[in-house]
């Protein structure tokens, strides 16, 4: 028997622990499909470091939160305009013979079928006019197969350019890098579609009559997710410190000051911290062992001005310790 579940929660760990529950559970000739919409995050592939993703000032000054994922592939910007699609079954069943684009292909069919003129990249991703709508990712657990995709309905798209930017130039390391693409939302494409809960329904219908699905309410299983989503997809540990190893430098002109800055980040904590002033290194002592986030360096590099505030009159603060990121 196939099933649907539709998610109210609006939280990013909370849905990825659906997916995570289902993917670990899910009986051998069954088909689950999951849809939820997300509140304003980022979220990043499993094998990302977000800090090369992000404008880290943007999101720390507008309290946009980072999630990761369970499966691979780049970082996306969700908010209630962003309709998001998982679909898990057991590579027991027939599924499995199908490619990798099965899925992104049967929601181009339903775009298709709504007068809207899309196709598939070869990423697997869904296009308009070389314009992306639609982006999935793919995650394998023993015997069973997670491969979501999210839509861009009526996203804000002012805030997923201020949010995303490449920040790879900064960063050595063997992270997984995003691809860049112009994006577009469905609604601006076709507006057929009434509001995102119109087409988030019209969606619904079309895969339940396609996959004879039938809808599972969230009651036992609750816990056990709830579980899942606090130990693991609302943890820090998990979302901004998974397997962090890199080497961040960067430099920069304070008036006639160059003012250079390197950071090694070894197993999630600050190994070694160092600026250069005008050819003069200072290292960063009390930085070891701490975490490579705004609140510890804001802490750490106050302490530090206060001591050599004569040596380093010449800065601002605030855009220092923006520049480390």
């Amino acid at each position: 028997m196939n099933y649907i579940i539709v998610s109210n929660l609006l939280k990013p760990y909370f849905n990825f622990a659906i997916e995570d529950f289902y993917l670990k559970n899910i009986d051998n000739d069954s088909l689950i499909v999951i849809m939820y919409v997300n509140d304003n995050s980022i979220i990043v592939g499993k094998n990302q470091n977000y800090l090369k993703e992000v404008d880290y000032k943007y999101i720390i000054s507008n309290n946009v939160p980072v999630y990761r994922r369970a499966s691979g592939g780049g970082t996306v910007y969700h908010d209630k305009g962003n309709l998001n699609v998982s679909f898990i079954l057991n590579r027991s069943n027939g599924f499995s013979n199908h490619k990798h684009s099965y899925f992104s292909e049967i929601i181009n069919d339903f775009l298709i079928a709504n007068g809207i003129q899309s196709n598939i990249g070869k990423r697997n991703e869904i296009l308009v006019d070389n314009y992306k709508i639609s982006g999935c990712a793919q995650y394998i657990y023993k015997n069973s197969i997670l491969h979501h995709l999210t839509l861009l309905f009526d996203a804000n798209l002012l805030n997923v350019y201020n949010s995303l930017k490449n920040n790879s130039n900064y960063y050595n390391d063997n992270h997984t890098c995003s691809f860049n693409n112009k994006v577009v939302n469905i609604n601006n494409i076709n507006n057929s579609f009434k509001s995102i809960v119109d087409f988030q329904n019209k969606l619904l219908k079309y895969l339940t009559d396609k996959f004879s699905l039938h809808k599972i309410q969230l009651n036992n299983e609750s816990k056990e997710i709830w579980d899942i989503a606090s130990n693991k997809y609302n943890k820090d540990e998990w979302n901004l410190f998974y397997n962090s190893n890199y080497c961040f430098s960067n430099e920069y002109l304070e008036g006639s000051n160059l003012i250079k800055i390197e950071i090694k980040v070894k197993k999630s904590f600050i190994d070694n911290f160092s600026i250069t002033l005008n050819n003069k290194m200072y290292y960063i002592e009390n930085a070891t062992n701490k975490r490579h986030i705004f609140c510890e360096l804001n802490k750490i590099l106050e302490e530090f001005y206060n001591k050599n505030m004569i040596s380093f009159k010449c800065m601002n603060m605030e855009k220092l310790v923006f520049k480390c990121f």
